[in-house]
């Protein structure tokens, strides 16, 4: 496969095993810092984690003098993904030199408190009876949910569920917010009255990104599992979108026991829907999620009575 098609392929949302592999075999060609650096993260994007030869391959290049590493051919972002992967690996906890300067003190205190924060919330799962996942589908309008989703011990919701407008629609989707589940690139307002807020993708906390946006906010932050993100992965050879991960993670999750979490406002289908977002008529579904092989677990689970889809 030449290099720029795996790249793109990659970049266009293709998980699978052989653009993974495609990546591999780049590194283990070219024996360079960027080819590894590369594949390093793909194989991140996956889920998964360095096997012992790759982490030693990761440890002698964190041991690098930046100017090394720049003589290497790596960029300044490229070295602090470098370390963001050697941090992660060691679960060093004391350090953010990964993340930029102005993020770092946040980074140290998200990274500080995960598994304090992680064991707390699973706790809640654990203990909850019923709990409810609302999507932003617009057929929840069609609706008279709103009771019904606040009936349930906990809600969890998605980026921008609120409208911009102002106007009330809680008879459609309810008011209660026990979970935000946040996108990493999401910049839009953070909701005051969340008690917990769940960054998807591959365990972010580790990633590098600038979240100054959330300093301010009175709860714990956390990062979706890296485990629970390979599960969903495998099941679609595409990064999933944050509700099904979201879902994913409380049906398969070991550590959270007996949650057959009610599922509204999902269900997206691109050759039948012109529109996707309950807030914005023009907002459009992004095209690396894999919406077919999505709707088709969705309903494998539904009939296993996994999920409760309503």
């Amino acid at each position: 496969m030449k290099q720029q098609k795996w790249i793109k392929s990659a970049s266009d949302g293709d998980y699978s095993e052989s653009v993974l592999e495609a990546f591999k075999q780049d590194w283990q060609t070219k024996q360079s810092a960027q080819a590894f650096l590369r594949y390093a993260i793909m194989l991140r994007n996956r889920g998964h984690t360095l096997d012992k030869q790759e982490q030693q391959t990761l440890h002698e290049l964190h041991q690098c003098a930046s100017f090394k590493l720049l003589f290497k051919g790596l960029s300044r972002h490229q070295i602090r993904q470098l370390t963001n992967l050697a941090d992660e690996l060691n679960n060093n906890t004391q350090s953010a030199l990964g993340v930029p300067k102005h993020s770092r003190r946040l980074a140290l205190s998200l990274r500080s408190q995960q598994s304090q924060w992680q064991t707390r919330l699973q706790s809640e799962l654990a203990q909850a009876q019923s709990v409810a996942v609302v999507g932003n589908s617009p057929k929840l309008l069609e609706s008279s949910q709103g009771a019904f989703i606040d009936s349930h011990d906990l809600v969890i919701r998605f980026n921008q569920f609120l409208p911009t407008d102002g106007k009330d629609i809680s008879n459609s989707i309810g008011k209660k917010l026990d979970i935000w589940v946040m996108s990493p690139g999401f910049r839009g307002p953070i909701p005051a009255h969340a008690r917990y807020i769940l960054i998807t993708g591959p365990d972010m906390v580790w990633w590098q990104q600038n979240w100054q946006h959330l300093a301010y906010a009175n709860c714990p932050i956390l990062g979706l599992p890296l485990t629970s993100w390979q599960t969903s992965v495998a099941k679609l050879d595409a990064p999933p979108s944050a509700g099904f991960a979201c879902i994913d993670w409380l049906i398969n999750d070991q550590r959270i026991a007996n949650i057959r979490p009610s599922a509204l406002g999902f269900g997206y289908n691109p050759t039948q829907q012109s529109r996707y977002h309950i807030q914005n008529d023009v907002h459009k579904a992004t095209s690396r999620h894999n919406w077919r092989a999505e709707q088709e677990v969705i309903e494998t689970w539904t009939k296993q009575s996994k999920l409760n889809r309503l």
